[in-house]
């Protein structure tokens, strides 16, 4: 396919030099500044995922209806979606900064105990911080065009070069100046011009699409259809902001920023690692979507099948990622920001527990992702952010168990409701065939197994790292790691024997 392979090398390229900086950012920031400041950045952040949730779903929706009228050279078509697209962002450009700048005045009681900021200062910080994301959508209904027209590589390229410029000034602000202000004001500044530059790129190159006075309008019925896709989407998604989004606004108010400071480099990690393995994982879907509808293997025995092993490999790599997070998170953190930043024993098993758990899940999301199952959850999803916040919440506010209630309440989300509904969304609407009681216990099998690695692993590294230097320590922990992959892998052969084959083909395909 035409540009594929560009597109996909540059978004790894890009996500990887942006993770990268991210992490060189953070530790100029957390040393400059301190770990309020973190806590406070990780807060707003997290704000601003709830805020901009209403966007979700609609880029999805207008890029898959892009496809026919692109193949097909309808501009009257594909203008029509384009002007849809702009007003609806447009709305929610409007909608966040708004919302931005009433939330502001609520930040304070956000903040456990205190802190060391005015409430105009936490009010103005958040504001330039939210305006950075408000700006980009005015110019975001553009760059799908890239995305549809597999051009997005572009865009990718845009994105690197004004990331590491952005980066670059961050830290000698962090140097030279310690200034909050200042380095949000950089970001919105270029961000801004980001925009500007690959606004002026889309024009040039498609110029027939971009002319003020060509302006289409949808029909009733593609509207309609649009809008019911939108909706399906955007009530998916939901529960999932809620899992990812609320957890450092629940610290924040009970715990306070010190702590949430301390946690979010942990997240940082997290964010890294599930970039990495959502992409490979979104890289199989269009794959899952061709299988369904191919003549050779249009039968749900056979897309059955492909369910299990693509299910199979995932459990796989999520526990090498998991033992990797493990075995060198403590090692990872003493040299980044510091020993002083790294967490107690409990909610380093939790988090990364709760990591798992979640990415479990993302094998089933690419299936109902391909076969187009997103209306059938729009109440799951609501329940699934009601369970997790109010979990959550009484978990911290009645027991002592401070984070760790916190990640118990999202896995306690994740192992009841969103375990049991989408695999029977999956089942009911798509893979009659599954098995729930296979399912159920080779998912068991796995966790346990994911459960009592992840508890060795940081045991292990733990007692090296208090008494060797990390020089010495980091070889053992590189044998250690490769023990327990080998470990999980003669398990995974032996709990997952046709799984197991299908991983090992493909293992020797890429010799």
């Amino acid at each position: 396919m035409r540009n594929v392979s560009k597109n996909v090398g540059f978004s790894i390229i890009n996500n990887v030099i942006v993770l990268i900086l991210s992490f060189v950012v953070r530790r100029f920031f957390i040393l400059q500044l301190g770990t309020d400041y973190v806590g406070l950045n990780s807060l707003f952040s997290n704000i601003l995922g709830i805020l901009s949730f209403a966007e979700l779903g609609i880029g999805v929706a207008v890029t898959a209806s892009l496809y026919e009228p692109l193949q097909r050279g309808n501009k009257k078509l594909i203008r029509a979606y384009l002007h849809f697209y702009r007003k609806f962002l447009n709305a929610v450009a409007i909608i966040i900064t708004l919302a931005a700048a009433t939330v502001g005045f609520f930040i304070p009681t956000f903040i456990h105990g205190g802190s060391i900021f005015t409430d105009f200062q936490l009010w103005l910080y958040f504001f330039l911080y939210s305006l950075s994301s408000a700006v980009t959508y005015l110019i975001t209904y553009k760059r799908i065009i890239l995305t549809a027209d597999q051009n997005d590589y572009l865009n990718q390229v845009n994105n690197l070069i004004f990331q590491s410029i952005i980066a670059i000034l961050q830290i000698v602000v962090l140097v030279f100046w310690q200034n909050y202000l200042l380095y949000l004001i950089i970001q919105v500044v270029f961000v801004v011009l980001s925009n500007f530059t690959i606004n002026h790129r889309i024009n040039k190159r498609y110029p027939e699409l971009f002319k003020k006075k060509l302006v289409e309008k949808l029909d009733k019925k593609t509207h309609h259809e649009l809008r019911k896709s939108i909706t399906g989407m955007i009530s998916a998604k939901v529960g999932g902001i809620v899992l990812t989004s609320t957890d450092n606004i629940v610290i924040s108010a009970f715990l306070g920023l010190t702590i949430l400071g301390k946690y979010s480099n942990y997240v940082m990690i997290v964010t890294g690692l599930t970039v990495v393995l959502n992409q490979l994982i979104t890289a199989l879907t269009p794959s899952i979507g061709n299988f369904r509808f191919s003549n050779k293997y249009s039968s749900s025995k056979q897309e059955t099948k492909l369910f299990y092993q693509v299910t199979g490999m995932n459990y796989l790599i999520v526990i090498f990622a998991c033992c990797g997070f493990a075995v060198f998170s403590a090692l990872f953190i003493q040299v980044w920001v510091g020993k002083q930043f790294i967490l107690d024993f409990g909610i380093v098993v939790c988090l990364i527990v709760s990591f798992g758990v979640n990415q479990f899940r993302q094998a089933i999301i690419a299936f109902e992702t391909a076969y187009g199952l997103f209306w059938q959850q729009r109440y799951k999803s609501i329940l699934e952010a009601a369970l997790n916040i109010v979990s959550s919440i009484l978990l911290i506010k009645y027991t002592n168990l401070g984070v760790i209630g916190v990640l118990i309440g999202t896995m306690f989300t994740n192992l009841t409701l969103n375990l049991i509904w989408e695999i029977l969304i999956l089942k009911l609407n798509a893979l009659s065939r599954i098995k729930l009681s296979r399912y159920f216990i080779q998912y068991f099998i796995t966790l346990i197994f994911l459960i009592w690695t992840t508890i060795l692993g940081i045991f292990i590294s733990n007692i090296l790292l208090s008494n060797i230097s990390v020089l010495f320590a980091f070889p053992i922990l590189i044998i250690i790691f490769l023990l327990l992959c080998a470990s999980n892998y003669a398990v995974f052969s032996i709990v997952f024997p046709d799984e197991y084959q299908f991983v090992k083909s493909r293992i020797k395909r890429q010799r």
